[in-house]
């Protein structure tokens, strides 16, 4: 009997040394457990705090790296604009005819208007190489004759001054500049020529001096057709090149027929179609 209670207290005992041992053990896990999450949290907070401390200079210098490549960018495209921008691809003879005032504006005698640059779409103005101008209107015609009024300028055309007039045969001109300073017109449709029209140079020297000469011969070239009369017009290229067009004509009638269109060089020096 003695035995069995001694047993009997022997496992409650132990029982309650377990139960002891188990509270106590669970009380140090929750503790542990309490002590792990601050320290994570602290730790968290710790790097949070690190991390804003030493990104904060990184992210300084990135900007700024950012900020120099963006404006390394804007200068090698604005660079890069202004090495795209076209220059002034005008000849020298188109940049002369730019420091004329195209737009002054002449008066013939019969009241019509016509500015600078209209003359000299007609052949009828023209700029030299020392950048002096000139320009004819048409004044009158009769007896075989056409006049025409001759204006000058040194001054790109803020002022102009009257010169002699100048005399042509009377008939339908075609006219055209050149870049040398010279005029060429081609005359046709006057009962005074044989079968061919004729042509002419108008020279305005430095001392603004006009001069009128033929040119012999100009259609004399093999290259262009003699077998019908016609009448010539031309339209000029640049340079000393031109394109000739040539209608044919029957005695009193109205119409024009083109049978000819060539583009023709001229001779520098007399200004006659090359052979």
């Amino acid at each position: 009997m003695k035995l069995k209670t001694t047993a009997a207290l022997l496992a409650a005992a132990l029982m309650l040394a377990g139960c002891g041992s188990a509270s106590s053990s669970g009380g140090s896990a929750a503790n542990i457990s309490r002590a792990a999450e601050s320290s994570a949290a602290e730790s968290s907070a710790a790097a949070v705090e690190s991390t804003a401390e030493t990104a904060s200079p990184e992210s300084d210098a990135a900007a700024y790296v950012a900020e120099s490549e963006s404006e390394e960018t804007s200068e090698e495209e604005s660079l890069t604009a202004e090495e795209s921008t076209p220059e002034d691809a005008s000849t020298d003879y188109e940049k002369l005819l730019k420091t004329v005032d195209g737009s002054y504006t002449f008066t013939d005698p019969e009241g019509e208007e016509v500015t600078f640059s209209e003359l000299h779409a007609k052949g009828l103005a023209n700029v030299t190489g020392e950048g002096k101008a000139y320009a004819l209107t048409y004044a009158s015609g009769g007896a075989g004759n056409q006049m025409y009024d001759f204006y000058y300028t040194s001054d790109g055309g803020a002022a102009w001054e009257k010169g002699e007039p100048v005399s042509f045969f009377n008939g339908k001109t075609s006219a055209f500049p050149v870049e040398d300073g010279r005029l060429v017109l081609l005359i046709h449709m006057n009962s005074d020529f044989e079968d061919l029209p004729k042509a002419y140079t108008f020279t305005c020297s430095e001392d603004f001096a006009p001069a009128v000469a033929e040119i012999p011969d100009w259609f004399a070239s093999p290259a262009i057709p003699k077998d019908k009369p016609f009448n010539a017009y031309a339209s000029y290229k640049g340079g000393y090149t031109l394109t000739l067009t040539l209608k044919a004509v029957n005695e009193g009638a109205e119409s024009e027929e083109p049978f000819f269109t060539e583009d023709i060089t001229l001779d520098p020096s007399t200004l006659a179609p090359v052979s």
